[in-house]
This record gives structure tokens, C-alpha cells and sequence, in this order.
């Protein structure tokens, strides 16, 4: 439940609401006033407090208020919010400020700078001139089929294995054997054979020599699936007319 406006908000409601009366109230005060009664200030009225010399902090609350008049929103600011907002403010000029100063006299920029920031110093001034990037965000990994060959896939896969084993292990000169033996099929583009047998019969296939990793894959799930070559030809056919 929000507190009831004190004694300063109550009397600026019963006023005209003339700017000059919202440039006498405190932060808090403002902040109460704009919480409790936004829809009575004009935009007149509002943006008369911005032409007005007027400190960052009430600058600050000001604009929110008018944003959320524009925006047919509720009035929500607190103090903290409002005081760490005008801070990264305050910081966003003092860094455009001192970036063109430096762009235009690089030799005298600290002296310039210094004559609207007394207390500027080298340290602030480096760090200020300095470009941070907003990280970007990474996607979240999605599987997706593989668009390369079968043979490219399984040499990438038995080169991890082997960085993984023992190079005097049968496992490494095993794998150096296949990728050998890829790698040859590749170089001479030799069609993938794939040797399917049903019922004592016995039928080789053969594709691309480049035909993807997941095509191959699909096809011998289907060998498994069914029990003859006329149930396979029959899937094969529906697979390649799904356009997958």
C-alpha cells in the first residue's frame, strides 16, 4: 500500500501547478507529487521544468514523468532509481564530452576537460576514451542434421577419437586405418556402398560419393525398420519425396 502524500505534496496538488512551484520541491517531494496526481500536470508544464536551469536529479525525474504521460503508464520512480540513472547520465556526457575533446585537441584535452571538470585526471580520462562493445549474446546451441559429406563427418569424428587415445593403442592405428581409407574415397570420389541383406539375399546400394551424413543415416534406420527391399525401396522413395 503506497504512503498517503505528506504536507509538501498535498499543498503542491492544491496549486496551479506553475513550474516554478515544482522547481521549489526536493527530489522525494517530486517524485510523491508525480506518483500520486501525473495526470494533472500539462505537458506545457513539465517541459517549462526542463528549459528551466534545474539540477540532473530533477531533470531526471521530469523526463520520466513525461515518458509515462506519453506512454498512458503509471508514475514509477524511486529516489535510488532516480539517483542511479542521473549518475550513469552525469558519466555518458563527462565520456562524449572528453571523446571530442581528444578527437579535436588531443594535445590540450585534459587542461580543456578540466575547466568543466576540475578534478579530471589522467586515469579518468583514459578510462573514458576507451570503447566497451556490448557483449553479444550467444545463441542457445540447437542440433541441427548435418549438411556435410559422411565421409568428411567421420573424419572429423576418429581425429576426436584419436586425440583422445593412446597413439601406440590398436584403437589409434585403427582409426588412422578408416581415416586413411576416407580420405582415399574422397580423393578418387568413390561412390559409399552399403550392403543390405534380407532373407538370404543380399543387395548393395550405392550412393554420391559426397551424399550427406544424414541421408546415410536415414537410410540404414530404414533398413531396420522393414523386412524386405521392396518395404525399403518403398520408404527410400517417400523419404527423398518429403524433401528431407
Amino acid at each position: 500500500m503506497e504512503n498517503p502524500p505528506n504536507s509538501e505534496v498535498r499543498s503542491a496538488i492544491q496549486t496551479e501547478n506553475q513550474h516554478e512551484s515544482l522547481l521549489s520541491y526536493p527530489a522525494e517531494t517530486l517524485i510523491q507529487l508525480f506518483t500520486a496526481t501525473l495526470e494533472k500536470f500539462s505537458y506545457p508544464e513539465l517541459f517549462a521544468v526542463l528549459v528551466s536551469p534545474e539540477t540532473p536529479l530533477i531533470s531526471t525525474i521530469i523526463r520520466t514523468a513525461i515518458k509515462s504521460k506519453q506512454n498512458a503508464e503509471p508514475f514509477r520512480l524511486s529516489l535510488e532509481q532516480a539517483e542511479r540513472r542521473t549518475v550513469i547520465l552525469l558519466n555518458n556526457r563527462r565520456k562524449k564530452f572528453a571523446r571530442r575533446t581528444w578527437k579535436t585537441q588531443p594535445l590540450f584535452a585534459l587542461e580543456v576537460i578540466r575547466q568543466k571538470y576540475p578534478h579530471y585526471t589522467e586515469e579518468i580520462l583514459t578510462a573514458d576514451l576507451i570503447l566497451v562493445k556490448p557483449r553479444k549474446r550467444r545463441e542457445k546451441f540447437v542440433k541441427r542434421t548435418s549438411e556435410f559429406g559422411l565421409r568428411i563427418c567421420q573424419i572429423r569424428k576418429l581425429s576426436g577419437i584419436m586425440k583422445l587415445s593412446d597413439p601406440e593403442s590398436p584403437k589409434y592405428y585403427k582409426c588412422c586405418n578408416q581415416i586413411a581409407g576416407y580420405m582415399q574415397g574422397l580423393k578418387n570420389r568413390s561412390p559409399i556402398s552399403l550392403q543390405v541383406n534380407y532373407s538370404g539375399e543380399s543387395f548393395q546400394y550405392d550412393f554420391p560419393w559426397n551424399s550427406r551424413e544424414s541421408d546415410i543415416k536415414a537410410f540404414i534406420a530404414i533398413t531396420k525398420k522393414v523386412g524386405s527391399f521392396k518395404e525399403l525401396d518403398e520408404q527410400w522413395s517417400s523419404y527423398h519425396s518429403s524433401g528431407k
